[in-house]
């Protein structure tokens, strides 16, 4: 019989990231549709919670529900040896 639950030696999870979804500024729906490719722009800062960032990610969307274009615009950090 086949043992229940995770295989012996897994780790444990120890972390968990909250992301936040943007938001439509005309309904609130949080569902969109991707236009077109990501710009990457690399700019080195810190963002409004005090973490770093190296690069700026916009994505231009489509809410699923009203239809409104938007461009959703994120600041991430990516180590030198991921790029």
């Amino acid at each position: 019989m086949a043992e229940k639950g995770r295989p012996k030696g897994s780790p444990n999870v120890k972390a968990i990231a909250e992301a936040v979804p943007s938001r439509c500024a005309v309904c609130n729906s949080t569902e969109a549709t991707k236009l077109g490719d990501r710009n990457i722009q690399e700019f080195e800062g810190i963002d409004s919670d005090g973490k770093p960032f190296n690069q700026i990610v916009r994505q231009r969307v489509q809410c699923d529900s009203c239809g409104q274009v938007r461009i959703d615009n994120s600041r991430e950090f990516v180590p030198a040896g991921d790029k």
